[in-house]
Protein backbone atom coordinates (compact mmCIF):
# COMPACT_ATOMS: atom_id res chain seq x y z
CA UNK A 1 0.00 0.00 0.00
CA UNK A 2 2.82 2.38 0.64
CA UNK A 3 4.69 1.73 -2.41
CA UNK A 4 1.21 2.79 -4.24
CA UNK A 5 1.00 5.77 -2.52
CA UNK A 6 4.18 6.41 -3.57
CA UNK A 7 3.80 5.76 -7.14
CA UNK A 8 0.75 8.04 -7.02
CA UNK A 9 2.52 10.98 -5.22
CA UNK A 10 5.72 10.47 -7.33
CA UNK A 11 3.38 10.85 -10.69
CA UNK A 12 1.41 14.12 -8.94
CA UNK A 13 4.71 15.51 -9.16
CA UNK A 14 5.53 14.21 -12.07
CA UNK A 15 2.20 16.11 -13.70
CA UNK A 16 3.00 19.12 -11.60
CA UNK A 17 6.09 19.45 -13.22
CA UNK A 18 4.77 19.98 -16.74
CA UNK A 19 3.65 23.28 -16.53
CA UNK A 20 6.58 24.22 -15.43
CA UNK A 21 8.42 23.03 -18.28
CA UNK A 22 5.68 24.60 -20.53
CA UNK A 23 6.17 28.03 -18.55
CA UNK A 24 9.98 27.62 -19.24
CA UNK A 25 9.29 27.04 -23.15
CA UNK A 26 6.61 29.66 -23.26
CA UNK A 27 5.27 31.38 -26.85
CA UNK A 28 6.82 34.53 -27.14
CA UNK A 29 6.12 37.19 -29.91
CA UNK A 30 7.36 40.16 -30.78
CA UNK A 31 4.59 42.14 -32.72
CA UNK A 32 6.49 44.87 -34.19
CA UNK A 33 8.63 42.32 -35.85
CA UNK A 34 7.25 39.26 -36.98
CA UNK A 35 4.46 38.27 -38.31
CA UNK A 36 1.42 36.49 -36.24
CA UNK A 37 -0.27 33.67 -38.78
CA UNK A 38 -3.76 32.82 -38.32
CA UNK A 39 -5.38 29.36 -39.17
CA UNK A 40 -8.82 27.80 -39.25
CA UNK A 41 -9.10 24.26 -38.10
CA UNK A 42 -11.38 21.35 -36.77
CA UNK A 43 -11.58 18.29 -35.64
CA UNK A 44 -14.51 17.37 -37.76
CA UNK A 45 -12.98 18.59 -41.44
CA UNK A 46 -16.40 17.60 -43.23
CA UNK A 47 -18.60 19.13 -41.14
CA UNK A 48 -16.53 22.26 -41.00
CA UNK A 49 -16.34 22.26 -44.79
CA UNK A 50 -19.84 22.46 -44.93
CA UNK A 51 -20.47 24.41 -42.01
CA UNK A 52 -18.25 27.29 -43.67
CA UNK A 53 -19.69 27.74 -46.90
CA UNK A 54 -21.94 30.59 -47.71
CA UNK A 55 -26.09 29.63 -47.98
CA UNK A 56 -26.75 32.43 -50.42
CA UNK A 57 -24.23 31.41 -52.71
CA UNK A 58 -21.69 28.56 -52.00
CA UNK A 59 -18.32 30.16 -51.49
CA UNK A 60 -15.99 29.72 -48.55
CA UNK A 61 -17.02 32.42 -45.81
CA UNK A 62 -14.60 31.88 -42.63
CA UNK A 63 -11.32 32.21 -44.40
CA UNK A 64 -12.73 35.09 -46.98
CA UNK A 65 -13.60 36.76 -43.80
CA UNK A 66 -10.55 36.29 -41.43
CA UNK A 67 -8.57 37.26 -44.67
CA UNK A 68 -10.45 40.35 -45.57
CA UNK A 69 -11.27 41.83 -41.75
CA UNK A 70 -7.93 40.81 -40.07
CA UNK A 71 -6.31 44.29 -39.80
CA UNK A 72 -9.61 45.95 -38.83
CA UNK A 73 -9.94 42.97 -36.37
CA UNK A 74 -5.97 43.57 -34.90
CA UNK A 75 -6.54 47.35 -35.25
CA UNK A 76 -9.71 46.98 -32.83
CA UNK A 77 -8.38 44.63 -30.80
CA UNK A 78 -5.13 46.75 -30.05
CA UNK A 79 -3.21 44.49 -31.36
CA UNK A 80 -0.09 46.14 -33.06
CA UNK A 81 1.71 43.49 -35.40
CA UNK A 82 1.53 42.21 -38.75
CA UNK A 83 -1.68 39.32 -38.90
CA UNK A 84 -1.41 37.34 -41.69
CA UNK A 85 -4.07 34.54 -42.62
CA UNK A 86 -3.15 31.09 -43.93
CA UNK A 87 -4.97 28.97 -46.88
CA UNK A 88 -5.87 25.83 -46.15
CA UNK A 89 -3.34 23.12 -45.98
CA UNK A 90 -0.95 26.25 -45.82
CA UNK A 91 1.94 26.47 -43.54
CA UNK A 92 3.84 29.58 -41.57
CA UNK A 93 7.20 29.67 -41.79
CA UNK A 94 9.52 27.85 -39.49
CA UNK A 95 9.18 28.97 -35.62
CA UNK A 96 6.46 31.75 -36.71
CA UNK A 97 3.69 32.07 -34.40
CA UNK A 98 0.58 30.88 -35.76
CA UNK A 99 -2.96 31.53 -33.30
CA UNK A 100 -4.91 28.45 -34.23
CA UNK A 101 -8.77 28.97 -34.20
CA UNK A 102 -10.73 25.67 -33.69
CA UNK A 103 -13.98 24.86 -34.19
CA UNK A 104 -15.52 22.43 -32.18
CA UNK A 105 -18.47 21.24 -31.04
CA UNK A 106 -20.01 24.39 -31.36
CA UNK A 107 -17.12 26.36 -29.97
CA UNK A 108 -14.59 27.96 -31.16
CA UNK A 109 -10.88 27.71 -29.17
CA UNK A 110 -7.46 29.84 -29.70
CA UNK A 111 -4.32 28.47 -28.78
CA UNK A 112 -0.94 30.40 -29.84
CA UNK A 113 1.65 28.04 -31.16
CA UNK A 114 5.23 28.58 -31.99
CA UNK A 115 7.11 25.37 -32.64
CA UNK A 116 6.14 23.23 -30.15
CA UNK A 117 5.32 25.43 -27.79
CA UNK A 118 1.71 25.81 -27.23
CA UNK A 119 -0.08 28.41 -25.03
CA UNK A 120 -4.06 27.32 -24.64
CA UNK A 121 -6.20 30.82 -25.17
CA UNK A 122 -9.44 28.76 -24.35
CA UNK A 123 -13.36 29.73 -25.84
CA UNK A 124 -13.46 33.11 -27.54
CA UNK A 125 -16.65 31.99 -29.24
CA UNK A 126 -18.47 32.68 -26.01
CA UNK A 127 -18.36 36.55 -26.53
CA UNK A 128 -21.60 38.14 -27.20
CA UNK A 129 -21.03 39.91 -30.94
CA UNK A 130 -22.51 43.59 -29.23
CA UNK A 131 -19.07 43.50 -27.62
CA UNK A 132 -17.63 43.70 -31.26
CA UNK A 133 -16.34 47.70 -31.87
CA UNK A 134 -17.88 47.56 -35.20
CA UNK A 135 -21.39 46.39 -33.67
CA UNK A 136 -23.41 48.81 -35.30
CA UNK A 137 -21.97 48.13 -38.77
CA UNK A 138 -22.70 44.31 -38.40
CA UNK A 139 -25.84 44.43 -37.22
CA UNK A 140 -26.85 46.26 -40.43
CA UNK A 141 -26.33 42.80 -42.22
CA UNK A 142 -27.31 41.19 -39.17
CA UNK A 143 -30.90 42.02 -39.70
CA UNK A 144 -31.91 42.51 -43.39
CA UNK A 145 -32.42 40.25 -46.42
CA UNK A 146 -33.73 36.83 -46.26
CA UNK A 147 -32.82 34.10 -44.17
CA UNK A 148 -29.95 32.56 -46.11
CA UNK A 149 -28.51 36.41 -46.15
CA UNK A 150 -29.07 36.39 -42.25
CA UNK A 151 -27.22 32.98 -41.55
CA UNK A 152 -24.04 34.24 -43.70
CA UNK A 153 -23.90 37.47 -42.10
CA UNK A 154 -24.65 36.01 -38.87
CA UNK A 155 -21.11 33.32 -39.60
CA UNK A 156 -19.27 36.16 -40.96
CA UNK A 157 -19.93 38.62 -37.62
CA UNK A 158 -19.25 35.67 -35.54
CA UNK A 159 -16.21 35.18 -37.18
CA UNK A 160 -15.09 38.47 -36.92
CA UNK A 161 -15.83 38.30 -33.06
CA UNK A 162 -13.86 35.30 -32.55
CA UNK A 163 -10.66 36.61 -34.33
CA UNK A 164 -11.15 39.89 -32.31
CA UNK A 165 -11.50 37.96 -29.17
CA UNK A 166 -8.66 36.24 -29.68
CA UNK A 167 -6.14 38.64 -30.66
CA UNK A 168 -7.50 40.69 -27.76
CA UNK A 169 -6.08 37.70 -25.69
CA UNK A 170 -3.19 37.29 -27.56
CA UNK A 171 -2.25 41.31 -26.85
CA UNK A 172 -2.88 40.42 -23.02
CA UNK A 173 -0.48 37.78 -23.10
CA UNK A 174 2.27 39.91 -24.60
CA UNK A 175 1.80 42.34 -22.18
CA UNK A 176 2.41 40.25 -19.17
CA UNK A 177 5.66 39.34 -20.68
Amino acid sequence: MKSFRSLLFAGAALLSAVPLQLVAAAVTISPAAETLYVKADSPDLIWFRHYRLAEVDGSELILATLKKTAADQARFAGYTGAVSVLDDGADAPEGAPVLLLTWSDGVVSATLQRGKANKEMGPVSRTPISNHPDYAQMRQYLDRGTSEERRDADLRARTQVNLYQSLRLVQRYQAKD
